[in-house]
């Protein structure tokens, strides 16, 4: 397993994703990757979401004379990213106001908050406009949504295990767009469960020219909110990172309170991980001890390195990669909640809804993908497999977790690398 650095594609992909892209690094990328690099960096970036902002980023390069050959094709993706936006905005606008009308105020989350409070709207895309509500709200918001033009996909009887053992409902328009109505933020047999009530409770409102004013989560909650959704998807998405990135720049975040919050609800590991993510491939300015791991045990620190974040965040995930996404998530996580999803693994009380994502109708059937001893086995052999091909290249196990991932003394500003596969 030799190392190898990032390819002209991926450095534009991280360079253009920054709040300051460099000219100079863009540049020199362009130079190398010739013609073709254009066609990889969209890859990238529809992979990842986040083709707005890459190209928004370019897009202003390009008006300063950076990779002039790819201008047309820039002006030309973001023409169409821009129709989609307006029509996202018009759609968010349409029902938060027929909302206000039949007397709710609900609170935005994710990508309808993030656009409006930190990024230009054609930088951050929506897969749907996601809104958390108190519990007793849920079926007058579902019959206003409705009325709007909204019907659900799922059968009466997975929308009633819904409120049992889920955090939220989905309905969709005909024309597209998607409305997931949240009475929780994580799933309740998740150990890791953030209290709604806290955002309700110190939620802020936001106002811009031509729109309602929406009511969205206090930022240091929101990244707390970002941090856990990453933890949901095993910290594979460069676009969370982007959000994090932002967050994180700005002046007033209270970083204490973020602290705070991430341990009392076991996030610390995965905030540390997140952050020093971003920093290596965002330049994001991190709190030294998270972006150090601190919170984190020496084994676990190892382990993160040994799984390379980086290259996990640029590869297209594998069918059959279950064991890799669980082993991320139980090195990031705290050791009662490891614990925790050990013993729920083992007696096979996984995802009460998997029938549900199965697209089964019978709740009876058995989920034997992720738990059972046959899957704690394969977590165990999976773990081998990666530290003996780490002893084989000799990557250092220190307290520092290896070189390429945390800083250390003598490498505190490390580049990302990409290992190669055995």
């Amino acid at each position: 397993m030799s190392e190898r650095p990032l390819t002209p594609a991926e450095r534009l992909l991280f360079e253009l994703s920054r709040a300051a892209p460099s000219r100079a690094r863009v540049e020199a990328a362009c130079r190398e990757g010739g013609a073709g690099a254009f066609m990889d960096l969209q890859h990238h970036a529809m992979r990842h979401g986040i083709q707005g902002l890459v190209l928004h980023s370019l897009s202003r390069l390009q008006r300063d004379g950076v990779w002039p050959e790819s201008r047309e094709a820039t002006d030309e993706a973001l023409t169409r990213l821009r129709r989609q936006t307006l029509f996202w905005d018009m759609e968010q606008d349409r029902v938060l106001t027929g909302l206000g009308r039949a007397g709710f105020d609900p609170l935005v989350l994710k990508g309808g908050a993030l656009r409006r409070g930190i990024f230009a709207p054609v930088e951050r895309a929506m897969g749907d406009l996601d809104i958390l509500v108190r519990p007793d709200e849920v079926s007058g918001v579902l019959t206003s949504l409705a009325g709007l033009g909204y019907r659900s996909e799922y059968t009466d009887r997975a929308r009633g295990e819904f409120l049992e053992h889920h955090h939220h409902d989905r309905v969709a328009h005909p024309a597209g767009f998607m409305v997931e109505v949240h009475w929780g933020l994580t799933r309740p047999y998740e150990a890791i469960r953030l209290d709604p009530e806290r955002f309700l409770r110190r939620s802020i409102v936001l106002e811009a020219e031509g729109s309602p004013p929406i009511r969205v989560p206090r930022m240091e909650d929101t990244l707390v909110h970002t941090v856990s959704q990453s933890e949901q998807d095993a910290v594979r998405g460069l676009r969370r990172l982007i959000d994090l990135d932002r967050l994180a720049s700005l002046p007033d975040l209270d970083w204490d309170d973020v602290r705070t919050h991430a341990d009392t609800v076991g996030l610390r590991g995965s905030l540390c991980v997140a952050l020093r993510l971003a920093q290596l491939c965002l330049g994001t300015e991190a709190p030294e001890d998270l972006a150090r791991g601190r919170g984190l045990t020496p084994a676990s620190r190892r382990a993160i390195a040994a799984m390379h974040p980086v290259r996990r965040l640029l590869e297209e995930p594998e069918r059959g990669e279950a064991a890799d996404f669980h082993l991320f998530r139980l090195w990031c996580a705290r050791p009662d909640h490891r614990d925790h999803w050990l013993r729920t693994c083992l007696v096979g009380s996984g995802d009460p809804l998997h029938w549900v994502w199965l697209g089964e109708e019978d709740p009876e059937v058995e989920d034997e993908r992720t738990t059972g001893l046959g899957f704690l086995l394969k977590l165990a052999l999976y773990q081998s497999i990666l530290s003996l091909a780490n002893l084989r290249t000799r990557i250092r196990q220190s307290d520092d977790g290896g070189p390429g991932f945390w800083p250390s003394a003598d490498a505190p500003d490390a580049h990302p690398t990409i290992q190669d596969d055995p």
